[in-house]
């Protein structure tokens, strides 16, 4: 597997950090997690195509995981390209809820987002787990919004990767984190002043020994965290996983 930081930030503008968005080549192919504002842009910079995004996984419903949807879906049917031989079909996951936000998108934007070239399809999530051709993909409630999901993907070698999307500490994280590979997770709070629903440096560390993943990567980082100082303070206190903050393009083999 491999991960490309296409949007480490959260919603704050910052000149350094788009919002939510992460590509994951896995088991052939490339999935799209998250999709906020910035990134079909994001996907162009780190030289990537969207024609080769073959599934997107939605973590839940907020602007800033899913502004870029509609540009994306726009992009596909006007952009100019040789289509033939790639594929067909956008699945797209996420809460149930999703459909009805989808449903909501093409009462406002009609024919301008429906192509004949790339067509979007809505599996269901069957008992909280999706199992395609070559790997899973386990999903958990998160702390966060009612409709907000942890998604475990695990490939055919057993390596196993979590995205956390937004959540504050419980027992699913722990659940999800237990063990991953690689665990990418959220800090878009501070401990000064924690935000209901989101981890804080504090939280991250009393995850690291509850979970005991082999790598972290913290992401929608809040722009008050001094992320220097954030993973000096985490490394020094724990001895289970190595601990990286995320920058945009940033590539991590899993």
């Amino acid at each position: 597997m491999k991960l490309i930081i296409l949007g480490s930030g959260t919603f704050y503008p910052e000149k350094n950090r788009s919002n939510p968005a992460y590509l994951l080549d896995i088991e052939g192919e490339t999935v799209l997690l998250d999709c906020g504002s910035g990134t079909c842009r994001q996907i162009a910079k780190a030289g990537r195509n969207i024609w080769d995004i073959s599934r997107i996984f939605f973590s839940h419903l907020h602007i800033d995981h899913t502004n870029d949807l509609i540009p994306l879906l726009f992009a596909y049917k006007y952009y100019p390209y040789d289509v033939s031989n790639n594929l067909k079909n956008l699945f797209i996951h996420g809460h149930p809820e999703f459909e009805k936000f989808y449903h909501k998108l093409l009462e406002i934007y009609k024919k301008w987002i429906i192509s004949n070239k790339r067509q979007v399809k809505i599996p269901a999530i069957i008992q909280n787990e999706i199992i395609l051709n070559r790997y899973k993909v386990q999903c958990f409630k998160a702390d966060h919004t009612e409709e907000s999901l942890i998604f475990k993907f695990t490939d055919s070698c057993n390596k196993t990767f979590v995205y956390s999307g937004d959540t504050d500490y419980c027992e699913n994280l722990v659940l999800a984190s237990r063990s991953a590979d690689l665990l990418l997770i959220e800090c878009s709070s501070s401990d000064e002043n924690p935000i209901r629903g989101h981890m804080t440096p504090k939280k991250i560390q009393k995850l690291i020994k509850a979970a005991k993943p082999s790598s972290i990567i913290i992401t929608h980082i809040h722009p008050e965290i001094n992320t220097k100082a954030l993973q000096a303070s985490l490394s020094e206190t724990n001895n289970y996983c190595s601990i990286i903050v995320a920058d945009d393009l940033a590539e991590v083999e899993i």
